[in-house]
């Protein structure tokens, strides 16, 4: 009995394919014999592959025949389970979408069923659309499809709130974000978890409306939101006030529950990018290339140029600031080093993109920052005058551009900006700029 188990045909097709070639190489005397034991081997192995995909096949076949069983007696749905363990076990299913397609075929009411594959769809959906990845009609096809599943999700169970998440991420997704609200407070009704409001920080930072994404986030902090996705989002919104040093607090814990996840590695990447951290944001990016090329998408090459670019920044400025002891004290090579390799860097341009982003306060703080290191540098105290004015700090506004018109009494911008100061007109001219911008976008 334990000849014959050792024995498999399998076995003995391999010795043939072994036996064969090396009588062809080493017996040149036999080519017959060894020929004929490889086309013995060969075919053998062909039909051994075709007896795995026939049993294969019966094994589907059986599946899906007791899945149909379980379905039909009420027990379950093997389909559906079966995503289950794999998502428990794994933290992902590769297959789940496949096999949630083939439980609704066996049970087309399945509350579990519609309410994970539904899921999925929008999870992949919103992550296609996050990496640029799919196309105008592609992502309407898309939507479609998956709020029909939502749709019928709700006929069949109309308390389920999962699905009136979905209709409402569906709808953030296509930028109508008043109508995706309602379903996340119809939603939050039939939930006693604070979660929910994270469903509304998510859509209010797609508008852009940051102070109230982050209301809702203390909402959620004082009813007990906890855990990975919270710290995840609380560093979202403090990112989008420009509060970077504090998103990095949460995001590094959300980092450590959760690993790399890309849009948590995307917000670690700019969040140290902000706070003039280039290599440690270089690195988050280099995390973000690999964790994107696993979902196959080429975009992910884009980040590692990122990711080289922002090391190659980190290490000027840092060499800068180094030679900056030294040269600050040699009148010529004081205006070069100024010139072509300032050390007010990365803290100047810094504040010009927060600026950009209407983070007037993150944007002084980098300003304030480039003042110590040159304080000779009449732009630097004109751009704190405008985040001060932007603030509504007209005083303190005032003192500044001064300071900046002292050290360049010519120049006829700084003057202009003066009397915009006193009369209260550069918030009005900033916002025109802006509808202007979203204009032409």
């Amino acid at each position: 009995m334990k000849i014959a188990k050792i024995i498999s045909p399998n076995l003995i097709i391999c010795i043939c394919i072994i036996l064969g070639g090396a009588g062809g190489i080493i017996f040149g005397l036999y080519p017959i014999i060894g020929t004929t034991l490889i086309i013995f081997g060969v075919v053998g192995s062909l039909l051994s592959v075709s007896s795995s995909v026939s049993r294969n096949h019966e094994i589907d076949f059986l599946f899906e025949a007791q899945a149909k069983l379980l379905a039909q007696s009420g027990i379950g749905n093997l389909y559906t389970e079966a995503v289950r363990t794999e998502f428990i076990k794994t933290g992902n299913s590769r297959n789940s979408i496949k096999l949630l397609v083939k439980a609704l075929e066996v049970e087309p009411n399945n509350i579990d069923a519609l309410v994970l594959l539904s899921s999925f769809c929008v999870f992949q959906l919103s992550l296609q659309q996050w990496l640029g990845n799919i196309s105008r009609r592609d992502l309407i096809l898309n939507i479609q499809s998956i709020r029909k599943l939502a749709e019928k999700g709700l006929k069949v169970d109309s308390d389920n709130h999962s699905f009136l998440d979905i209709l409402g991420i569906l709808l953030d997704i296509e930028g109508y974000h008043e109508e995706a609200r309602k379903y996340f407070i119809k939603s939050g009704k039939l939930r006693n978890d604070p979660y929910w409001h994270l469903l509304l920080v998510m859509s209010y930072l797609a508008s852009n409306e940051n102070l109230k994404a982050l209301h809702e986030i203390e909402v959620a902090k004082n009813n007990g939101a906890e855990g990975w996705l919270f710290n995840f989002y609380y560093g979202r919104v403090m990112n989008s006030l420009g509060r970077f040093n504090q998103a990095l607090e949460y995001l590094i814990r959300a980092y450590n529950q959760k690993g790399n996840r890309p849009e948590l590695l995307k917000e670690l990447s700019q969040s140290n990018y902000f706070e003039g951290r280039f290599f440690s944001s270089s690195k988050y990016e280099i995390f973000l290339c690999i964790e994107v090329l696993k979902l196959g998408y080429w975009v992910g090459f884009s980040y590692i140029m990122h990711a080289f670019v922002d090391f190659i920044i980190g290490f000027l400025c840092s060499l800068s600031k180094i030679f900056w002891e030294i040269t600050k004290f040699i009148p010529f090579i004081k205006d070069l080093h100024i010139k072509y390799l300032s050390p007010d860097e990365p803290e100047f341009s810094l504040g010009n993109a927060l600026i950009n982003r209407g983070n007037y306060e993150a944007a002084e703080i980098k300003f304030r920052l480039a003042s110590r290191i040159i304080p000779q540098k009449a732009e630097t105290y004109a751009n704190i005058a405008l985040c001060l004015s932007l603030l509504r700090n007209k005083d303190g506004a005032l003192i500044e551009i001064d300071k900046a018109i002292d050290l360049k009494p010519d120049n006829e911008l700084f003057i202009h900006s003066k009397k915009q100061i006193q009369l209260g007109t550069i918030k009005r001219i900033i916002d025109q700029y802006g509808k202007v911008r979203r204009k032409i976008k």
